[in-house]
């Protein structure tokens, strides 16, 4: 789960130069021509970070309505060092493939256990990342 809504992010990525791709496969090159081997690659320079580390919040455990809601009592109830609340709001819930049914379930559906009201509908919005 995230929050993605202020100015602070909870991810910092720095690029220093652009991603530079090249090849080797000219025949008069010796690795081309007496092994047949063609190669690439690329040439990039930057860093990947934490920001404001309390606007994330990771599980292993199910995604069930329980834990949806466990998670973002988490996030909205951190505290700064002097006992003020962080005021931190989740905006999006971040899952991977196998749990998009049980996550579209807990955001998506207006009414749930057969005509009650869901208090998680629209709470976060979904993002499915398939290398999760």
């Amino acid at each position: 789960m995230l929050s993605l809504s202020g100015s602070l992010k909870p991810f910092i990525a720095q690029q220093r130069s652009q991603p530079e791709f090249d090849e080797i496969t000219d025949t008069k090159n010796d690795t081309v021509f007496m092994k047949d081997v063609y190669l690439y690659g690329i040439r990039y320079r930057g860093s990947f970070g934490y920001g404001l580390w309390q606007q994330a919040v990771g599980s292993k455990a199910p995604l069930t309505v329980a834990n949806y809601e466990a998670a973002r009592l988490t996030m909205e109830t951190l505290k700064r060092d002097g006992g003020d609340p962080l005021g931190i709001v989740p905006t999006h819930l971040v899952v991977g493939p196998t749990n998009e049914a049980a996550a579209r379930a807990i955001l998506s559906r207006e009414l749930v256990n057969g005509g009650e009201s869901n208090p998680n509908y629209h709470t976060a919005e979904l993002l499915v990342v398939p290398h999760i």
